[in-house]
């Protein structure tokens, strides 16, 4: 759920950002995205080997430490020129290890219990809708500005709402990793189990009709 809230929303705020806060030219919309994609795509490359190297979980967690990056560097850097396209690679790269590393560890959980596959995602995707839909409707709802045209206050508004959703969520998601190292989450065998319950309790009623048989 974190995951989607960092990659959906910082996508989603990324042109206001360019645009109302940093009143860069209207041609960065175009360019910037195109970073952030170009550099996840390279990042994919890389996600592989560094997997295998040191874990999912702790590729995962870098990818984290580059949204925080990003982050700390939009919270500190207000007026951006064209340094924003180095905080785009941070944000593109890191949003999309998060993303894939995600899916892999959502993978790892459903392993053999194949059945469960179609819950596990359904619950996912539902979640990660329900909560981006809140996001939305949270940071709209505390819009300084409830007209068209824009404030002054639009300026800090949206500077903020890019260190929240990248940055903040990306400490939730971190301490939710940490949560899950402690504690791994696993699906039980709960088949098995019941077909070993039933099983015996077969044999339970075989034995006490062989029982009322003998006497």
């Amino acid at each position: 759920m974190c995951t989607r809230l960092i990659v959906n929303l910082s996508q989603t705020y990324i042109s206001m950002y360019l645009t109302n806060t940093l009143l860069l030219p209207k041609k960065y919309i175009a360019t910037i995205p195109l970073v952030m994609y170009v550099s996840g795509f390279v990042s994919s490359f890389i996600m592989k080997p560094f997997s295998k190297l040191i874990g999912k979980c702790m590729t995962y967690f870098v990818g984290l430490v580059l949204i925080m990056v990003f982050s700390y560097w939009v919270l500190l850097d207000t007026h951006m020129g064209d340094s924003v396209y180095g905080a785009g690679v941070l944000l593109g790269a890191g949003s999309a290890t998060i993303l894939v590393m995600s899916l892999s560890m959502t993978a790892d959980l459903i392993a053999d219990q194949t059945q469960s596959g179609a819950f596990v995602y359904g619950a996912m995707s539902f979640t990660d809708k329900v909560a981006n839909g809140l996001g939305v409707i949270i940071i709209q709802g505390l819009h300084p500005c409830h007209t068209q045209s824009c404030c002054p206050a639009c300026v800090w508004y949206y500077h903020y709402v890019m260190v929240i959703v990248t940055g903040g969520v990306a400490a939730v998601a971190a301490l939710s990793l940490c949560s899950i190292l402690l504690w791994p989450i696993k699906i039980t065998h709960r088949l098995s189990v019941m077909a070993g319950l039933m099983s015996s309790d077969g044999e339970d009623s075989d034995s006490s009709s062989d029982t009322g048989t003998i006497n």
